[in-house]
């Protein structure tokens, strides 16, 4: 895939692989900029629930604009390749950052407030994370934040009406013979409600947050 074009930009090197897709640096052509570039291979798009999540993340985080939110620039489909165009984030995941020690109380300070701020700005515009991890929130060498990976993120209707979620508890969906993964989530951050397929708002993100 490597020099691959997709649209006006050229595939330079695999960053990330997840379950909704791989992730690519490249370089826009056009505007002579380097981007970050999630495709979705052809055979996970098959599975036509999984390519609608897939569509779903670039439709939702392209509503939101904010320092600490990675910014979509373009979702497009080249052949069998359905793809989204984003901001490329010079840094890592905070995952790594934590990795073997603790960070100092001001560093805790700095992140949290940074992460609290783009969350409260998703919020705001009704969006739901419902994946709100480390791994899912990148830092740059200067310190700055910036949450990606919207791929499982839904609206919601507040907290005075919130929407019917298409989520099933685990034992109800065992009971019927079905998959749980219509319970979507990262285990050790989902809350509790998230965990029981129940309708969600902002505070299952705060509990993920926390």
């Amino acid at each position: 895939m490597v020099g691959k074009m997709l649209s006006h930009d050229r595939l330079v090197e695999k960053i990330g692989e997840g379950g909704m897709g791989v992730v690519w640096k490249a370089e826009d052509t056009v505007l002579g900029r380097t981007v970050a570039i999630k495709v979705l291979p052809a055979d996970v798009a098959l599975d036509e629930e999984r390519r609608q999540l897939f569509l779903n993340e670039a439709r939702l985080a392209a509503s939101l604009s904010h320092a600490h939110i990675v910014q979509v620039h373009d979702l497009g489909r080249e052949g069998d390749l359905d793809f989204i165009v984003m901001e490329y984030v010079e840094g890592q995941p905070l995952s790594r950052l934590l990795h073997g020690h603790a960070l100092s109380p001001e560093k805790v300070a700095s992140l949290g407030l940074q992460i609290a701020a783009g969350l409260s700005q998703a919020h705001h515009k009704k969006l739901l994370h419902r994946d709100l991890k480390p791994a899912n929130v990148l830092v740059t060498p200067e310190g700055d934040v910036k949450i990606v990976d919207f791929g499982l993120a839904t609206l919601f209707a507040g907290l005075e009406s919130t929407l019917a979620s298409s989520t099933v508890p685990l034992a109800d969906a065992a009971e019927r013979g079905e998959s749980a993964m219509s319970v979507v989530g990262t285990l050790p951050y989902m809350s509790p409600e998230q965990l029981r397929g129940e309708n969600l708002d902002a505070r299952s993100d705060i509990f993920s947050f926390g």
